[in-house]
This record gives C-alpha cells, sequence and structure tokens, in this order.
C-alpha cells in the first residue's frame, strides 16, 4: 500500500510502538483532505475498533503528519488567538498524486483536488492563511497581510448549478462583510465573469488565469 513507506518513517523517527493507530490515523488523514479533522473522532472510531491510544498520542501524530510535510493544517479564523490555535482545523494534502494512490481519491471529486490546489499555491506563496466559517456560510480561505485580512477566496469547480453559485457567492460575501472588503475572488476550473452583490464586487477566474495572475503580479 502507498502508505506504507510513510508509515514505516514515521514509526522509526518517533520511535511509534503503536503502528496499528499510526496506519489508520494516516489513510484518515489522507481521507480528510479539504476537511475539518477531528481527533475526537479518531480517537472515538480507535476505541470502537479495540485499539487503545490517548487522545494527547493522536495529537502528536498530527504534528509529526505537518512535521514531514505529508499534510498541513489550516486554522480556523478567530480573533483570539488561543481559540485560533485550539480551535476546528482543515486538512490539506502536500501531494495530491498520493491522495490518488490510496482509498481515498480526489479523481473522485475534482473540486477538492482544485482547492487543495490552491492552498497549496496560497502556502507556496508563503501567505498567512485562514479559513472562515459562521453560522451561515463558510469561505474557504481568508489572506492575512499584516495582521489584517486583505483578500478572501472561494474555490469551486463548476459554477453552473444556479444553487451552487449562489452558495459560494454568498460564502464569500459575508466573509467580505465581516472584514469590511468590497471584494473577493471565486477560482474556479473554467468558468469566468464578474458579480457585484451588496456592493462587493466578485471575481470569478479560472484556476489558470489566477496563477499567471499571481506569476505577472
Amino acid at each position: 500500500m502507498a502508505t506504507n513507506p510513510i508509515y514505516l518513517y514515521l514509526a522509526e523517527r518517533y520511535a511509534i510502538t503503536n503502528t496499528i493507530a499510526l496506519k489508520f490515523f494516516l489513510k484518515r488523514v489522507i481521507a480528510s483532505s479539504t476537511k475539518q479533522i477531528s481527533i475526537n473522532k479518531i480517537y472515538n472510531e480507535l476505541k470502537s475498533s479495540g485499539i487503545k491510544i490517548g487522545k494527547n498520542t493522536l495529537y502528536e501524530f498530527l504534528e509529526y503528519v505537518q512535521n514531514i510535510y505529508l499534510a498541513l493544517t489550516l486554522h480556523r479564523y478567530d480573533n483570539s488567538l488561543v481559540s485560533k490555535e485550539l480551535g476546528e482545523k482543515k486538512v490539506y494534502s502536500i501531494d495530491i498524486g498520493l491522495n490518488n494512490a490510496t482509498e481515498f481519491k480526489f479523481s473522485d471529486d475534482i473540486g477538492k483536488a482544485l482547492e487543495n490546489a490552491v492552498f497549496l499555491e496560497l502556502k507556496r506563496d508563503k501567505k498567512e492563511v485562514y479559513y472562515y466559517k459562521d453560522t451561515k456560510s463558510e469561505c474557504d480561505f481568508l489572506v492575512s497581510e499584516k495582521n489584517s485580512i486583505s483578500r478572501t477566496i472561494q474555490v469551486t469547480y463548476d459554477m453552473s448549478d444556479e444553487k451552487t453559485k449562489n452558495r459560494e457567492i454568498k460564502g464569500v460575501v459575508n466573509a467580505c462583510k465581516a472584514f469590511s472588503l468590497n471584494s473577493g475572488e471565486i477560482i474556479t476550473y473554467d468558468s469566468e465573469d464578474e458579480v457585484l452583490v451588496d456592493d462587493i464586487a466578485i471575481r470569478i477566474i479560472p484556476f489558470y488565469k489566477w496563477q499567471l495572475d499571481k506569476k505577472l503580479g
């Protein structure tokens, strides 16, 4: 299985003896790419399977995974530093090919592969990034510069479905309002448009053009 070399490397590097739990954890991390990761949920799944392990050890596993750059976590934005660090996190894979080589396949959901690709581009640009979530909507990425949010970015593969379009626009508009921004972006596979909603200019741009703009900018 594709995760075996990583599993063996982690076990040796960090002297991990509970290898059954480690293998299960790695599978769950990979399967959780672009989603919130819940240590508590993984702990309960292991417990129900009769595998004994402490929650603190699972948090250590997550740290190890980031240390070797198998995956990175994205914090939910919060004004409180403590809440930001201890609150909900999403996980993103460093290697999309690894996801496709395991039981979880990004090819089954191209939208998630696109979101993961945008995240990696932002990290390569050394951006300070968060995700935003309120009671009504969610925005995939907030970019922070000089201790303030400067950009809001939503990612969706296809904007042709009206329900999807409205949901994605709502997410970026609500995030813009929360941080007093007058513009936002929605990155797609090939859709391109500009819309004005509640005096907020939303640029809908294909991923390849977004990448090109970054290089030219």
